[in-house]
């Protein structure tokens, strides 16, 4: 079986998978270093780990499997974001853009 990439693609095709695949990839986030950063206190380590599949935070102790731990961390990242949608839909936070936005 031949295996295919983008740059077999034509540029059309390239266009409508980057228009499928977006949102997904937008919905799943695009912030770096998850699995470095601590899912509890927020502590990044960019030093490499002693074990792969576990993520030792150096500043508050907390453990966990690294995988679970970008996985937090992607959800809390989403969370936050849900909550300030929803705050600006409401009204009850200001966008700075409005006219009575609060300098």
């Amino acid at each position: 079986m031949r295996r295919w990439s983008l740059q077999m693609c034509k540029e059309s095709d390239v266009a409508r998978i980057n228009f499928l695949f977006y949102p997904i990839l937008e919905w799943l986030g695009t912030r770096c270093h998850t699995s470095q950063t601590c899912s509890q206190c927020g502590h990044q380590h960019r030093s490499k780990r002693k074990s792969q599949s576990l993520f030792l935070c150096k500043h508050c102790g907390y453990y966990l499997n690294t995988d679970l731990n970008a996985a937090f961390n992607i959800r809390n990242e989403h969370l936050a974001r849900l909550v300030t949608s929803l705050a600006l839909a409401s009204g009850s936070l200001s966008d700075g853009l409005s006219p009575h936005a609060s300098a």
